[in-house]
């Protein structure tokens, strides 16, 4: 009885993973369609950073957008730059996606 316990358990977890993955894409594309709006009507960069926010979500959750991302990466060198320096994991705490030395 305890293997089913353990394997319900890791069933359970891979879903609910795979809904928080889902709903993080949907908040990403959600703030990527609000950010014109929001920009227009909020003094500042708002705009910008709700789209840049929605775009690093998509980007971070979404297969698709990620194939899609590389190949106008591929063809436009410098437009996804900074997005890739945001795309990055932390991993020692300086942001650079480096591992820190032991």
């Amino acid at each position: 009885m305890a293997g089913l316990d353990e394997k319900r358990t890791a069933v359970t977890r891979q879903l609910l993973l795979e809904i928080w993955r889902w709903t993080q894409i949907a908040i990403g594309w959600l703030l990527i369609l609000l950010a014109p709006p929001i920009g227009g009507l909020l003094p500042g960069p708002m705009g910008f950073v709700g789209f840049a926010l929605g775009l690093v979500l998509v980007l971070r959750n979404s297969r698709w957008a990620r194939r899609k991302f590389v190949q106008v990466q591929r063809r436009y060198p410098v437009v996804g730059g900074w997005i890739r320096r945001k795309l990055l994991r932390r991993r020692n705490g300086n942001g650079d996606g480096k591992a820190a030395k032991s």
